[in-house]
């Protein structure tokens, strides 16, 4: 009643469309970041890591990218740098924007001061973030990472391990963050943690559904991107 009265589902989709703005400078700077490096393995794994997993005419935009970048000597740097920035700004937003969320669910008309706010986000986007991310990235492009290393020179016992341990790795990541999320978000004083999660059990069940249907959909629906 609570997420319904506040207008929970606008402030969902906020959410979504600021994580949106998140990603796409998270993969310019991942593109930086193999390019300047100059390390071709690992250049080769995030490459075909991404093209795999990306919607069909953005593959021409990745690879294009990557070629670009290969090219241009400061390109790289210049993306790794500037993407990272944009990541970070627009990860703190989102943060933030949960903050806000939250706080209107828990009918809680005010959120911190502003300075407050943005600096809790940023906290929050650096580290719940991150979580987030890393479980999303090993849940969903976890395949794609395997044809990828193997293509690079894993071994098959290398192989093996990274199909299994991705998925204990996304869950305890997940399991971190929303604990973050859920007792650091909001503008008031959580109960305990053993209140704390059971929402928190629900919220993770929800996201690991939610997040397997999408992999089972990428993987299954090679026309995705038209």
């Amino acid at each position: 009643m609570r997420f319904r009265d506040a207008d929970g589902f606008s402030h969902a989709r906020a959410l979504g469309f600021q994580l949106a703005l998140t990603a796409v400078p998270g993969l310019i700077a991942l593109v930086g970041l193999a390019t300047s490096l100059d390390q071709a393995n690992l250049r080769r794994i995030l490459q075909q890591t991404l093209v795999g997993f990306a919607p069909g005419p953005s593959q021409a935009l990745l690879n294009q990218a990557f070629r670009q970048g290969s090219e241009t000597g400061t390109g790289g740097s210049s993306a790794l740098v500037i993407g990272l920035a944009a990541a970070v700004l627009s990860g703190t937003v989102a943060m933030a924007q949960v903050e806000r969320g939250i706080n209107r669910i828990y009918g809680d008309e005010r959120d911190r001061e502003t300075v407050h706010k943005y600096l809790n986000g940023l906290l929050l986007a650096c580290s719940a973030g991150l979580l987030i991310t890393t479980a999303f990235v090993v849940v969903i492009a976890g395949p794609a990472i395997a044809d990828a290393g193997r293509q690079a020179g894993w071994s098959e016992t290398l192989g093996t391990v990274w199909s299994l341990a991705r998925w204990p790795v996304g869950v305890l990541a997940i399991v971190a963050a929303f604990s973050m999320l859920f007792k650091k978000a909001p503008r008031r004083s959580q109960p305990d943690a053993t209140w704390l999660s059971v929402g928190a059990g629900v919220a993770i069940v929800l996201w690991l559904f939610f997040t397997g249907i999408l992999a089972l959909y990428l993987n299954l629906s090679r026309g995705f991107g038209s």
